[in-house]
């Protein structure tokens, strides 16, 4: 999978009320307490005993905590054989490396800082390939690749190498198919034509699961996208446009009577981008509707781009 590179040189928990992107599961929780108390065996165990989507949230919370990067890389320098020590490393080191870019504008970023962004990144996919190496068909690893291809700027067919395979391994994996629909975004590496290409078609292929937020998170990004570039008319449209309307309507009454399956507990992800779009709409009881799903659980996006970081303030804007 990963020989592109090898070609290069060199009971669930009490809701927080803030930015929770492990979604508060209890697993996850235990996991980052093995991490802080250096019991780096046991967690590669409960890591590689849970299902994808626990896995997912493990990166989120625990991979690319701030307060975990030090304990990640004893972990690694213990157990650099280990796949889980591995991936874990590349993780955290790809949350150094977009920490010290930021979220703005490459205009914005200092040349050291782009000078170390890079290093971090091409660290980040050294980890990610060794945990490739280990252990070479996991979903994961593949999704976290795909967001180190789009720091580094590499090409589209390398980048959808990882996510063809990665959804060879678990069909509905759905940080992989945000990871690529990020990567496809006008902002980044692609355009709002593939963007929404791309949600279209991933999401018809499972129409009724978790990937209902594909399209969502193309409308987003659209609006976004015109924002950063000063067409503030054609931002005002996205929102205005009765398709998209219908589309997100449609989408909600569907995903509100979907079947309750074992990844459950990703749900929140998704009503988060509801309620988003919703109140982006000026549809607030749609909108509020959604917060209901959301269960307690804001994620950073899309609602950090409106500056909102807790639920209190969230239930303030709504």
């Amino acid at each position: 999978m990963f020989s592109f590179f090898r070609k290069r040189p060199d009971k669930k928990s009490e809701a927080p009320t803030e930015i929770s992107n492990d979604l508060g599961i209890p697993e996850v929780n235990h996991f980052n307490q093995m991490i802080q108390k250096s019991f780096f065996q046991e967690a590669s165990q409960l890591y590689s005993q849970s299902p994808w989507f626990r896995q997912s949230l493990m990166a989120e919370g625990s991979g690319l905590s701030v307060t975990n990067f030090d304990r990640i890389k004893e972990w690694h320098l213990q157990m650099p054989h280990d796949f889980v020590a591995s991936l874990m490393w590349g993780v955290a080191l790809t949350g150094k490396a977009w920490r010290v870019r930021g979220s703005g504008a490459g205009s914005t970023v200092s040349e050291d800082d782009a000078v170390s962004f890079t290093d971090l990144l091409e660290e980040a996919m050294e980890a990610i390939q060794a945990s490739d190496q280990q252990n070479e068909q996991h979903a994961e690893t593949c999704a976290r690749a795909i967001r180190v291809c789009m720091g580094l700027g590499l090409d589209e067919p390398t980048t959808m190498s990882f996510f063809e395979a990665g959804k060879g391994f678990e069909p509905e994996h759905l940080h992989l198919h945000l990871m690529m629909a990020n990567y496809l975004t006008p902002k980044w590496r692609g355009s709002k034509e593939a963007l929404h290409a791309f949600a279209k078609e991933n999401f018809e292929q499972h129409p009724h699961g978790h990937l209902v937020v594909l399209p969502l998170f193309a409308i987003v990004e659209e609006a976004l996208y015109y924002g950063m570039t000063d067409q503030s008319e054609k931002e005002k449209q996205v929102w205005l446009r009765i398709d998209y309307r219908e589309l997100s309507l449609h989408l909600f009454d569907q995903y509100s009577r979907r079947s309750v399956a074992d990844s459950e507990v990703l749900a929140p992800i998704v009503f988060n981008y509801f309620s988003y779009v919703f109140y982006q709409q000026k549809r607030t009881q749609l909108a509020r509707q959604a917060l209901e799903g959301m269960q307690n659980h804001i994620t950073t996006y899309p609602w950090s781009y409106e500056g909102i970081d807790s639920i209190q303030m969230l239930q303030k804007l709504l």
